[in-house]
């Protein structure tokens, strides 16, 4: 509903920057934790991918889908006891596809992933934190959710649920790991080459990859259509009613709002932080 009447209003920009200052606001928030857990900004992730994912699903994410359900049950419950070569060819063909599907990537999530980059280099100051942020959002709620189960993105897919138990699901977590600057765990030989390969290929190409993610370039059509006006009314009514039936809680919460002497990071911070940090984005 707020997303619609962003769009209607022609406010997506105050939207993203409001719901990312929220979640970096929390003085106990770790680079590790941003979009980790069900917030309001993990639900707007879920309406950004729905709304404009669906090119990306149907030209790319569903034939790797098809590729990864042909290699089978991998055994991936147990690293260690996996098929190895089997397992090593799937997974590091799936991840060069994967490095290379950037110009797939539609401009409004661009968009959003350009905000949450200046919000974590503001908040953080450190690359490896902004690197950790970018991929909790483009790997662990964008990509690899759409490879553990790709029929909630797209019902044209078959896949059974036996599929994306003993297949998608585990691969998809195997893969979190390189896609999250993380090493593979396991004691066999085998994994230590992984990783060794890992480090030395996949990292320098994700980190090239994941920064590519928040750069609109002028091909890019960055365009949110406004919904229909019954859309809108009806987003108006449901918001309307939140508030009524939540009045005691927001009426207190305004009161402290509007009493604060001392707001120690207002939205127009983070915006003023945003187009300053933009002078340095090749450092960060």
């Amino acid at each position: 509903d707020l997303f619609n009447i962003a769009c209607y209003s022609g406010r997506i920009n105050q939207l993203y920057t409001t719901l990312v200052a929220e979640e970096f606001e929390n003085e106990d928030l770790k680079p590790e934790s941003v979009l980790r857990s069900n917030t309001h900004l993990t639900n707007l992730v879920k309406v950004l991918v729905s709304k404009y994912c669906t090119k990306y699903v149907t030209n790319f994410a569903s034939k790797l889908v098809t590729y990864i359900l042909k290699s089978g049950n991998l055994n991936l419950g147990s690293i260690d006891n996996c098929e190895d070569k089997k397992v090593e060819k799937v997974l590091f063909t799936s991840l060069k596809y994967i490095l290379r599907s950037a110009p797939l990537i539609p401009p409004q999530i661009k968009h959003f992933g350009s905000i949450l980059r200046s919000a974590a280099s503001t908040r953080f100051n450190d690359i490896e934190a902004v690197q950790n942020t970018l991929s909790g959002f483009f790997i662990l709620r964008f990509i690899t959710a759409i490879i553990a189960d790709p029929k909630k993105y797209d019902s044209t897919i078959e896949v059974s649920e036996d599929d994306v138990r003993n297949i998608l699901a585990p691969f998809s977590h195997l893969l979190q790991k390189p896609l999250s600057f993380s090493l593979i765990e396991g004691k066999a030989k085998f994994v230590k080459k992984w990783n060794t390969r890992i480090e030395k290929h996949i990292f320098p190409k994700l980190k090239t990859f994941i920064f590519t993610l928040t750069e609109i370039s002028s091909s890019d059509s960055l365009i949110y259509l406004p919904p229909e006006g019954k859309n809108v009314k009806r987003a108006l009514d449901n918001i309307l009613k939140t508030l009524n039936q939540n009045y005691p809680i927001y009426a207190d919460t305004y009161k402290k709002l509007l009493d604060a002497e001392d707001e120690p990071r207002p939205i127009v911070g983070w915006d003023f932080a945003a187009f300053f940090s933009g002078f340095f984005k090749y450092n960060i």
